[in-house]
């Protein structure tokens, strides 16, 4: 359990594992919300972390660390050699698309 989500790993790992494939033809690899509940699957951050270093631009969303805890596995991926943070908040949100979009772009 992860507040007052259960954690089905298995249903998890069947779907997302096989997205993280690097295929021939793959310009972007898009991760919505990387955070607590993937540390329950142990070969989530491997095939993320195997992504990054595949040199195919990806787009992530994680959480800031609250109370100054950072999830091991998230702390990875901000610290990553490669990695653009942008802290998005309502104030800035329309705003700071057009710079992802030019860093993605820059970048690929």
């Amino acid at each position: 359990m992860v507040g007052r989500y259960r954690v089905d790993v298995a249903s998890f790992e069947s779907l997302a594992l096989p997205e993280l494939q690097v295929k021939k033809g793959t310009d972007l690899f898009i991760i919505d919300e990387v955070g607590k509940m993937e540390l329950y699957s142990s070969s989530f951050f491997p095939a993320v972390l195997k992504v990054l270093e595949s040199n195919i631009p990806v787009l992530a969303t994680i959480p800031i660390p609250k109370s100054g805890r950072d999830i091991p596995g998230v702390a990875r991926l901000r610290n990553h050699p490669g990695a653009t943070i942008f802290t998005l908040s309502t104030d800035n949100r329309y705003a700071i698309t057009e710079r992802i979009y030019s860093q993605i772009v820059d970048t690929a």
